[in-house]
């Protein structure tokens, strides 16, 4: 939250941004005083300022903190990971690897076509409402879940199916994919949407991961 206003600019499709719910995950905190602050703690924040000594990371305190004997590109967004808190905020570079809580997602845009993306995937799952019903395949897919290391998730444009994208590239959905599954059966309505799709898919994922099946 406390990046906001240094990473985007004012912009009209912004306009009505600040109408949404806040996100109350780990990298997204509230504590904005220094002495709340705990070694240890990890955090996002911006480079500000930089030199041969090290670099200034601003992190939502009134005071930044300094990652020593790195100098980062100013602009830069950073996380990274609280080392001491006596005369000044002392902190490392972070790896994302290493944060054992959920840390949001990434966003990225390729230029590949659907196809070329689905390539060196251990495990790759479809959902179109033309699949199999999710339960029907529970068991397998939550094997072979277990067994992989990469996954991908794939889910239709709002103008397009998986079918129809593949379509294009003369590609069959079956044949590039380990499962397509059906995980809004009985919809009810003629299409669902991309974000709804990801929620209700996402959710039954949870479920099986959260209870130690997957």
């Amino acid at each position: 939250q406390y990046l906001r206003k240094r990473l985007f600019k004012i912009r009209p499709e912004l306009r009505y941004v600040g109408v949404l719910p806040p996100l109350r995950t780990p990298h997204h905190p509230t504590i904005n005083r220094s002495e709340q602050l705990k070694i240890g703690e990890y955090r996002e924040g911006i480079v500000i300022s930089s030199s041969k000594k090290g670099s200034k990371i601003y992190i939502g305190v009134e005071k930044p903190a300094f990652v020593k004997g790195v100098k980062l590109p100013t602009g830069k967004r950073v996380t990274i990971k609280i080392k001491d808190l006596n005369r000044e905020i002392e902190a490392v570079l972070a790896n994302k690897e290493e944060i054992k809580e959920y840390w949001g997602y990434k966003v990225v845009i390729s230029e590949k076509t659907l196809g070329k993306i689905l390539k060196n995937w251990d495990l790759v799952i479809a959902t179109s409402k033309y699949g199999v019903p999710f339960m029907n395949v529970k068991d397998e897919l939550v094997q072979k879940w277990s067994k992989s290391k990469r996954r991908i998730i794939l889910f239709g444009s709002p103008t397009a199916g998986l079918y129809e994208i593949l379509k294009l590239e003369g590609l069959n959905l079956e044949e590039v994919t380990d499962f397509v599954v059906n995980t809004i059966p009985l919809q009810g309505v003629e299409t669902v949407r991309t974000e709804e799709a990801v929620y209700a898919s996402l959710a039954i994922l949870n479920i099986f991961l959260s209870s130690g099946q997957v």
